[in-house]
Parts: structure tokens; sequence; C-alpha cells
């Protein structure tokens, strides 16, 4: 009988429920993930409008390449850290894009941190049957140009942004038919680019216009509708200029045998021009 007693109460302690301090923190919790959630989502959608408004009711194509463009010039500056990656990834017969700018900076034990970084990237949406693109900002700095957040109550903590599950890919343009990204070294254009050294330009292919049956079953983008940009990088590098001698060959201020052949030139001009005069003099006194 003692030995049952004892049975049956471990068997009582086994099953017994949540107390309080479970209870209360397994609502907290959920409370907090509720909380961050709807906090990402509300700086996307945030985002999203700053996004759009800025565009407004432009020319898309236009607005979207000088986004780019100025993404480019604001980090790829001269005498920093800045790393550019290329790749067009094609799955399946669709082709996506991503261009990632990334600036760094170096701690006291020479430990790189990304200050800043900038990803552009298209993936295709199956509804529409075209591409969306979106831009992703991320790093230690607080302040996005584009979006211009900084001060507001949806700008984030800099402990958030290191976190690069809050770093949300915002969505730009829709409707893109057609977008691919370049990397350009010594005349030559990469699919990809990885290497740590930083590329001439790059150069941005896009279209919203329709694709046109070529062939029966066979679309294409006319090359008429893609809109080319090269957008050159770090535009205050020392640039070599070869001069076309055989094209613009000034005269020589010391060459003398110039000035007499630009004599002779006159005199021959001259001539001719009395010639015509006397001509034309015979011509009235026989009229």
């Amino acid at each position: 009988m003692i030995m049952k007693n004892s049975y049956r109460q471990n068997s009582s302690k086994h099953h017994a429920g949540f107390s309080m301090l479970e209870v209360v923190t397994a609502v907290v919790a959920a409370s907090i993930i509720m909380i961050a959630t709807l906090t990402a989502f509300n700086r996307i959608r945030s985002a999203t409008h700053t996004m759009h408004k800025a565009i407004g009711s432009r020319d898309k194509v236009s607005d979207v390449l000088q986004l780019i463009t100025e993404d480019l010039d604001t980090l790829a500056m001269p005498g920093s850290d800045t790393r550019l990656s290329v790749r067009n990834h094609t799955f399946r017969g669709i082709t996506r894009a991503r261009l990632t700018i990334e600036n760094r900076i170096y701690d006291s034990s020479n430990k790189a941190h990304t200050f800043e970084s900038v990803t552009w990237q298209t993936d295709y949406d199956p509804d529409s049957q075209s591409f969306i693109l979106y831009r992703a900002h991320g790093g230690m700095a607080l302040e996005d140009p584009i979006l211009d957040t900084v001060g507001t109550e949806e700008s984030p903590s800099q402990e958030d942004l290191q976190d690069s599950d809050l770093e949300p890919f915002i969505p730009v343009a829709t409707g893109l038919t057609y977008f691919e990204i370049l990397g350009m070294a010594n005349g030559r254009e990469l699919q990809t680019w990885a290497s740590s050294k930083l590329p001439t330009a790059v150069k941005i292919v896009l279209s919203f216009a329709d694709p046109v049956e070529v062939a029966p079953g066979e679309f294409e983008i006319l090359e008429e509708d893609l809109v080319t940009r090269v957008i050159a990088v770090d535009r205050t590098r020392k640039i070599k200029y070869s001069f076309m001698k055989e094209e613009y060959e000034l005269p020589d201020p010391n060459d003398f045998s110039y000035e007499e052949d630009q004599e002779d030139l006159d005199e021959d001009t001259e001539g001719e021009m009395t010639d015509q005069s006397a001509d034309e003099l015979e011509f009235e006194e026989n009229e």
C-alpha cells in the first residue's frame, strides 16, 4: 500500500498543469513576436509608400535608372572600401538580376563591418507575368537618402538595422518585362562581377514594353523598346586620354614651313579670285 500511494503522488506531480508564471511568460513572448511582426509590416508599407511617392507619376524608366545611379554615386566613393557585385541568374528560363553595393569600415582590431549596403534585384511575378524590382538598404548607416525616413517614428534603431531580418526588400517598380545588369571593364560586358576591384561602369538595360511574338510561340522584347544606361563607377577617377594626332593635327608655331605653305595657299586663292573677277568684268563688257 505504501508503494502504491507513492506511485500516485509521483503521477499527480508529473501531470501537473502550467503555472501562472509560465502562462504569463508565454503570453508576453507571443505579444513580443506579434509586435515585432506588425512593426516590420508597417516599416515595409511605409517604405513602399515613400518609394512610390518618390517615383510619382513621371517616367518610370528614367526614375528607376536615376535611383540606381544615386546609389552608385553615393556608395562607390573614392577612398572608401566599396565592394560591388553583379549577378544574372537564369532558372527555368527566367533570368533574375542582382546588384549589391557594400561600403565597409574597419574597427580598431582591423575587422570589417558593413557601414552601408544597397541591393537591387528582380523577381518574377507569375500573376502579372512580369518582373518586380526590389531594393534593400542595410548596414550601420541610419540614413537612407532615397527613403528619407530619418527622424520619423518609422525610423529603426541602429541595433535593429544591424539585424539582417529587419532589412526588407521594398518593391520599387512593377511590370518590368526586361531587366539586366552588366559589369563593364576593359571594354567587356560581364554577366557576373565578383572581384574586389570596382568595375569601370555598370550597364543597366530595362523595359516596360510588352513582348512581341517574333515566331509561333516565341516572344521577345524589341530592341527599340529597350532602354540602356551606362553608369560610371567613381566618376572622380583619373581617365587616360589618347590624343588622335591623325584626326586633330595642330600646326607647330615653330615650324616655318607651315607659314610658307599658308602663304602659297593664300596666293593661289587670291589668283583664283582675280581671274574670276576678270572673267566677270569681261562678261559685263560683252553685254
